[in-house]
Parts: C-alpha cells; sequence; structure tokens
C-alpha cells in the first residue's frame, strides 16, 4: 500500500486540507478540552495521576466537609457518621481513578483495532473512503461543543 492510498492511512488528508489524525473515541473531546483548561492536558506531566487526584479531590473533598460542618463526623462507629461507611468510600476512590485511567487503555485499544480492521483487510480498499468520511464525522460530533 502507498501513503496516498486511502486504505494505507486511516484517516488521509481530507479535501479541506485537514491532515486528520488515527482514530480516537476521545481525543479532543469536551472532557479531554476541559482538563487541557484546567492544566491537566495529556501533554503535561503526570497528567493520569494528577487527573485522578482532582477527580478525587472534586468529587470527594466537598462531602466530607459538608459532613464536618454538619457535625456528622465522629470517632465512634455510628449510623450517622459521614467516615463509618469506609468500605463504600474505599471501593469510590480506588474506582473513580481506575475509570479514569480506563480512558488511556480503551483509547489505545480502538485506535489499535481501527488500524487493524483496515491494514488486515476487513475494511476493504473499496471502502477506505467511506470510512474516512466516517471518522471524519465522529471526529466532528466528538470536538463540537453543542451537539
Amino acid at each position: 500500500m502507498s501513503a496516498a492510498d486511502p486504505a494505507a492511512r486511516l484517516d488521509p488528508p481530507s479535501a479541506d486540507g485537514d491532515r486528520g489524525e488515527p482514530f480516537s473515541l476521545f481525543e479532543g473531546d469536551w472532557m479531554q478540552q476541559t482538563y487541557a483548561a484546567l492544566g491537566l492536558g495529556s501533554h503535561s506531566r503526570f497528567w493520569k495521576t494528577r487527573r485522578c487526584l482532582y477527580a478525587v479531590l472534586v468529587t470527594y473533598a466537598p462531602l466530607a466537609l459538608l459532613a464536618w460542618r454538619q457535625g456528622l463526623v465522629d470517632s465512634v462507629v455510628s449510623p450517622t457518621n459521614f467516615f463509618a461507611d469506609f468500605a463504600a468510600y474505599a471501593i469510590f476512590l480506588v474506582g473513580l481513578p481506575l475509570f479514569l485511567l480506563a480512558e488511556v487503555v480503551i483509547d489505545a485499544g480502538t485506535r489499535e483495532a481501527a488500524t487493524q480492521f483496515q491494514s488486515c483487510g476487513v475494511v476493504r480498499k473499496s471502502d477506505a473512503a467511506s470510512v474516512v468520511r466516517t471518522h471524519a464525522t465522529l471526529r466532528r460530533w466528538r470536538e463540537s461543543r453543542y451537539r
């Protein structure tokens, strides 16, 4: 396959000059744009760790602070003690970072699958232009601010 062949690359240059990029479910979506605005973009140092810590801070800390302000914190295990249900909070505090890290794995896997579909002949050369158009449509939807 030559570089000019649409089946050779996942997203060849479009008619409007856009160079395209490999297929992605997440790259450039509103959440990625929000992370970048907060300084947590994928081009910053320790971005995965910082995103996980930020998500835990934003979701758990306000609840703990409100519970403390309302007097729902105690050193005794009681039904009204906010910190007494440590099993549920441990699941949340472990699960939320794993959920955020799964995005990286899923994105890499779907990119690899899309590339394999094209390179192994699952997508015929005659259908390559349709695949490119579909990827371009998905990219526009993913990157649009308003649906």
